[in-house]
This record gives C-alpha cells, structure tokens and sequence, in this order.
C-alpha cells in the first residue's frame, strides 16, 4: 500500500526530538504531505513501514531554522483536489506503459538529456518537491530548477529501487547520489558526497507526466553536505 498523507497541526506543546533538546512551544502551525508505504502480509499484518517527510519543510514552518537557512514551504492547508484518492493497480497496457515512461525519465536524467526528459512531460506539468519553498509549473521553470541541480551536482545519479503502477500512477523509490561541486543558487558547493533515499510520486496524462511529487529528507542531506550539524 502507497500512500501520499496530510499531516498538519498546531505545535501548542514542549516538542521532544531524539537528539536534540526539548523546544518549548512555537503555537505555529505545520502542514505537510508525507509518503507512506505499508507491505502487508499473508495475515493482513503489515512487516514494514516506509515514511518518507522533509524535516526542514517542518523545523523550518516552527520557525526553528537557522537565518541562513533557504525558505522552507509554508503549511499546506488542504490535500489534493478530489482526496481522498483511491487506485487499485490491475496490470493493464496502460499502467505498463506509464511504468516505461517513468523509467525511460530515469535514464533520461542519468544520462543528462534534459530534453528528453521534458519531452515526457506535458506543457503545464507541475513538478512539487516538498523540500523546496514552492513548486516549478511548465517546462521552462522544470528546466531551470534541473539544471540548476545538474550543475551542483554534475555527478548526480538516480538509482530506482522499486516501481509501481496503479491507473493514471507511477510510484517509484530509489537513492540518489552526487558531489556538490558546484553553486546552487545561494548554496556555495561544498565538495562533499551525498547519498539519500527518496520516494517520487508520477501522475501521466496521455501518456505524459503532468505532476511529480517528491519526498526526501533534506536535513539528512545538509547534514552531509556539514550545513547542519549532525
């Protein structure tokens, strides 16, 4: 079972996080989507959990980060249009399909061919990473953001781990790697490796991407990069 959940709140007590040290209460709200996977077994007892939030996006709407720290996405409110959304996976031509244009976008980005990649998109396509302040709508903003991550990370590399499809979805999980050799907008390179997990969420269209949500964990990822001590 795959899932993209709300999570929201009002943070109107002490917060105690492994590691860190109590914070007292912001009275700040959050709201974020998180990725949820669930594998359940013969018994219908789930074995394993997979949950997949940016905890910058959350420190960052307590109002926790540091100054120099990037804007983090403000609360969601609401979910998606039309949620809750239910699809049931049955195999079908269409699903195949849809997994092999995902797959071939992998490559695609592996590979560098920026242009092929917003090929497989629609004209409005609307892409939402949840560690970003906002999302990057129609092919012109996509690129600029891609190539952006492409030239601080020259070096980077998508690995897919698993991939589903269910209807009009395409779920994938995989690890991303690179060296941050180059600026990415503020950020000054730091030479340093990084190596995360990461859930992507597709909806196609005609047999093109129109969205992507994608989950990570940021602070894991600065903390690598000795933005943010361990």
């Amino acid at each position: 079972i795959l899932a993209v959940d709300l999570s929201q709140g009002t943070n109107s007590g002490p917060l105690a996080m492994p590691g860190m040290p109590e914070l007292p209460a912001t009275n700040k709200k959050v709201g974020t989507l998180f990725f949820h996977r669930l594998a359940i077994n013969d018994e219908n007892k789930a074995t394993e959990e997979w949950a997949f939030e940016d905890p910058i996006t959350f420190m960052g709407q307590l109002g926790q980060l540091p100054k120099t720290a990037p804007p983090a996405r403000p609360a969601i409110e609401k979910g998606w249009d039309g949620a809750p959304i239910v699809v049931v996976a049955d195999g079908g031509d269409t699903e195949k399909k849809n997994l092999d244009v995902v797959k071939k976008m992998i490559e695609d980005f592996n590979a560098k061919k920026t242009a092929d990649m917003l090929a497989a998109m629609t004209d409005d396509a609307v892409e939402s990473d949840q560690g970003d302040a906002t999302d990057h709508t129609g092919k012109k903003d996509i690129e600029k953001s891609l190539k952006g991550f492409q030239t601080a990370f020259p070096d980077a590399k998508v690995t897919a781990d698993n991939t589903w499809a269910a209807g009009d979805y395409v779920v994938l999980t995989g690890t991303f790697e690179g060296t941050n050799t180059g600026n990415m907008g503020p950020m000054k390179k730091t030479g340093k490796k990084v190596n995360a997990h990461f859930a992507e969420v597709y909806k196609l269209k005609d047999g093109k991407v129109s969205n992507v949500w994608r989950f990570m964990n940021g602070m894991a990822m600065m903390q690598q990069l000795g933005m943010m001590p361990s």
